[in-house]
């Protein structure tokens, strides 16, 4: 990477207790400025260099290729003030994302936005687009569910475990071994098992109703031509949470040109080893490329599959 042809630089942000971001930008002079620029949000309670410095390499990345970003510490975190209006993390970090867009559209001159984040980062994305108009991508890595507390947690860890011993368990010669020598952890299966039959092959309603509704916002957002990318882990359970909320519906979803997914194989939830790093940030540049061409024609397509 060329690190003459972009720049950093450390900016305050918001309003009074203010946040620190880090801007990434093209060196100016070096290409053509962008109109749409990315906001980086980690991954929750991690301050603003990501899980693995994953936004760091992120924003470089980007930045070398001609798009701007910034990366931010939320209020109470890393560099950051801590609240002084007594809302919770959850709460506010919907506004301090928008505040982080208001700097950017009055320092850089950007009027649109692709919100990113990992984890609970990804749900935070989901719900900035949401509420602001100005977001025209949202990125979601190994992101759970969301409207349906603990509950939506409780039933996808129980499918998982429940496929674990039924797919992979069952057929090793060493779990066998554990089982027979007492070290197997049979509370625990026997606890998913139970839910699982609670359960019947449905979930039940508290998650089936949230996964109806965030799927429908997920809708929402294609038909308004928001371009929505969601990158998973091989075994993460964010592939689950995405089975439960669109079914057989995912292929007409993704086959409309503005909803994309990516499986990363042999990582974890943080994609630590550098090999899913890398193929991470080639999605990411990838999908970015993508933005502008056959807008139209995709918001076309994606209204007629909401219509149906």
């Amino acid at each position: 990477m060329n690190m003459n042809a972009w720049e950093e630089y450390a900016v305050p942000v918001g309003a009074h207790p203010r946040m620190i971001g880090i801007v990434s930008r093209p060196a100016r002079g070096e290409q053509r400025p962008r109109t749409t620029a990315v906001v980086l949000l980690g991954a929750g309670l991690v301050h603003h260099v990501g899980p693995n410095r994953l936004m760091v390499l992120l924003a470089r990345r980007l930045a070398a290729r001609g798009i701007a970003s910034l990366r931010f510490d939320h209020r109470g975190i890393g560099d950051s003030a801590p609240r002084a209006d007594g809302q919770s993390f959850e709460a506010g970090a919907v506004g301090e994302a928008k505040e982080v867009m208001d700097h950017l559209q009055a320092s850089e001159a950007k009027d649109a936005f692709v919100v990113l984040g990992i984890c609970s980062g990804a749900e935070t994305a989901l719900n900035v687009a949401l509420a602001d108009p100005r977001v025209v991508g949202v990125g979601m890595i190994n992101g759970g569910g969301q409207g349906a507390g603990s509950a939506w947690d409780t039933y996808e860890y129980a499918r998982g475990q429940v496929r674990h011993y039924v797919r992979h368990a069952v057929f090793n010669l060493d779990s066998w071994r554990r089982a027979l020598t007492g070290r197997i952890q049979y509370r625990r299966l026997f606890a998913a098992l139970v839910l699982r039959m609670r359960n019947g092959l449905s979930p039940p309603e508290e998650v089936a109703s949230a996964a109806r509704e965030t799927a429908g916002d997920v809708e929402g957002l294609a038909a308004r031509g928001v371009r929505l990318l969601w990158v998973h882990s091989e075994k993460d359970f964010s592939r689950d949470y995405f089975e439960t909320m669109f079914g057989k519906d995912a292929g007409r979803l993704t086959a409309s040109g503005l909803v994309r997914t990516e499986v990363i194989p042999y990582i974890d939830h943080t994609l630590t080893a550098r090999h899913g790093q890398e193929r991470f940030l080639d999605i990411v540049e990838n999908w970015l490329g993508d933005f502008g061409r056959n807008a139209d024609g995709d918001a076309d397509a994606i209204a007629r599959m909401v219509a149906r």
